[in-house]
């Protein structure tokens, strides 16, 4: 059976607004830094993995991958559960299964947030002493309107307003003929957010496919029109979508004039140089020289202090030191640096870049050690199923679909990032048997992770009767084949199937082996890509001549030319979730 997993993402980027999730609290609130910390573990891994000598950006948004990947995981079990959990980093962490979603539940909601964060801000944010400094008589003094210290709002507009934009939409949208785990669907909406649509990509996949870009676009405001720029293959049975779009200003914007065309060293300052257009900016920033790395970063912040970029790069920076600067960068690295930040004067070159990029996901992950997500006969994600079935029900009746990956969506310029999973149910056997168990109890347990979902390993849990493993059941369903004499085994023809499975032994009992239950009941995950379109420029917030006039005026403490292969981190900070993240070795189009 398959299930196609999409992420959007977009840089000028965009989350949907979510309402708090009280009874979702994790139990310790230093979980909320270790889920934070293993999303950055997650995104040096990829970035890792992905290195090359040929590419010019190696940019992915790992806030998306990572909430495709805690869903994945809130549906998995066994060596799929145990994988997919290794690579997130929580294995050596002492975090229940349960804490890690409602952990992410909880990052989720602060980051789409309009709400001020409760949670302690960066230091660097809370000494802001240059912007309020007089250097020229060496007493505090009042900034001057629109240029130092708190900004002057009478004549603040809509676009000001609104000039920091964070949008998350997530959705389960659902054959006809699958059906989900009640408990999974219900934690997936109440944590996750997600909302669960059915439609029949079988008989009518291009209204699907119109009803998730519908979808995508309403919960985006427009601002990423659609997820599937193709018709989506009328094989799918499944699509988990998570749509991110970020669009902000700048704090203080560049000074649009002085952008023009200067040098940029790909391989650092003793290779060759290519001419790009570079950005100058100057004020007051964060920046850290660290001598432990070897590497210098510098912030430079969004309007509505929620969002920073930063830029990391090594001292005379090329290729291979910047991914050398990389393997050092885990989670609690990156927050030590900038941690240790400090606000100082500085003028500022920096590219302007427009970065379009697609990320080969599977292989990625497999490279990772995530193997048996994409194996048919290992693959377990049977939590995202029904536990239950009516057996007179034909909508409990699986749904057997092959994909075609040949018709692949052709790429749109500006496209929003999407990542893309199918899964197959395949059963080698000429009957292919499903096992139904006893009759949902009418009273459903309160979440997922209250009942099936928790993990198997703690002492701590004993499963109740409701959610205790079923007993399998023996039932069988015959698949018709078009070739009536066709021999053992099956091959791809007999499953694709043209009407409905009728079911022989309808009320009948007998046994059956659990292999053969998980067998036929196997999920698994084909293909995973992963699209970036990422664009800066000198926009921002008024006061940038003026600031240019102070630096004239005061002097410069640092000069930072980003001219040399860098890294590019776009962070949350109330969050300490990277949005975006990569190596940039060449930044012209």
């Amino acid at each position: 059976m398959r299930l196609k997993f999409v992420l959007g993402a977009v840089l000028v980027l965009a989350l949907h607004e979510a309402t708090s999730q009280g009874q979702f609290e994790p139990s310790n609130t230093n979980n909320l830094d270790v889920v934070a910390n293993s999303v950055t573990n997650l995104a040096q891994k990829i970035s890792r993995a992905i290195a090359s000598q040929k590419s010019k950006t190696e940019i992915f948004s790992p806030v998306s991958i990572a909430g495709a990947l805690s869903l994945l995981l809130l549906g998995s079990s066994g060596v799929t559960r145990d994988e997919l959990t290794k690579l997130m980093g929580f294995d050596n962490q002492q975090i229940s299964f349960a804490d890690i979603h409602k952990s992410f539940g909880k990052l989720f909601g602060e980051l789409v947030s309009s709400e001020p964060s409760l949670n302690t801000p960066v230091p660097w944010r809370q000494n802001d002493k240059c912007n309020n400094y007089d250097y020229e008589d060496d007493e505090p003094s009042p900034p001057p309107k629109n240029q130092r210290g708190k900004r002057d709002t009478s004549n603040e507009t809509d676009f000001d307003r609104y000039s920091h934009e964070l949008h998350l939409a997530n959705g389960i949208f659902v054959d006809n003929s699958f059906v989900l785990n009640p408990q999974y669907m219900r934690t997936a909406q109440e944590l996750y957010r997600s909302e669960v649509l059915r439609m029949s990509f079988a008989s009518q996949p291009v209204g699907a496919t119109r009803q998730i870009n519908e979808w995508v676009s309403r919960n985006t405001h427009g601002k990423i029109p659609e997820i599937f720029p193709s018709t989506v293959d009328s094989n799918t049975v499944m699509v988990i979508a998570s749509a991110l779009y970020f669009k902000a200003l700048w704090e203080e914007m560049f000074i649009e004039g002085a952008t023009r065309p200067r040098d940029f060293f790909p391989e650092g300052r003793n290779g060759s140089s290519i001419k790009v257009d570079m950005m100058a900016h100057g004020g007051c920033f964060p920046y850290y020289d660290s001598p432990e790395l070897g590497a210098k970063i510098l912030g430079i912040p969004y309007k509505s202090n929620h969002s920073t970029m930063y830029v990391i790069k090594p001292n005379n920076s090329n290729r291979l030191a910047l991914q050398e600067l990389i393997a050092m960068l885990s989670g609690p690295t990156v927050d030590e640096l900038i941690n240790r930040m400090k606000k100082t004067t500085a003028v500022i070159l920096f590219p302007k870049m427009h970065v379009s990029s697609t990320l080969n996901l599977k292989k990625t992950l497999k490279t990772l050690g995530v193997k048996s997500l994409f194996s048919s006969s290992k693959s377990d994600l049977s939590k995202i199923f029904s536990p239950a079935s009516e057996e007179n029900s034909i909508a409990a009746r699986p749904a057997v679909n092959l994909l075609d990956q040949k018709n692949s969506s052709k790429k749109k310029q500006k496209d929003p990032h999407n990542d893309k999973l199918i899964f197959s149910r395949i059963d080698g056997n000429e009957t292919n048997e499903i096992v139904p168990t006893e009759q949902p109890t009418t009273e459903l347990p309160t979440t997922l992770l209250d009942t099936t979902l928790l993990d198997e390993t703690d002492p701590t849990t004993t499963p109740t009767k409701k959610c205790r493993r079923l007993q399998p059941r023996d039932v069988s369903y015959k698949v018709p084949s078009e070739s009536k004499n066709k021999p053992n085994p099956l091959t791809s023809k007999d499953f694709f199937l043209k009407k409905r499975i009728v079911k022989e032994t309808a009320g009948k009992k007998s046994h059956r082996s659990r292999r053969d239950t998980d067998k036929a009941a196997m999920l698994f995950v084909s293909d995973a890509i992963h699209k970036v379109d990422l664009e800066i420029n000198e926009r921002g917030t008024e006061g940038g001549a003026a600031t240019a006039i102070t630096l004239n005026r005061s002097g410069t403490n640092v000069v930072f030319r980003a001219d040399e292969p860098f890294l590019l981190l776009i962070r949350s900070d109330k969050t300490k979730l990277p949005l975006f993240f990569g190596a940039v070795y060449d930044p012209s189009a």
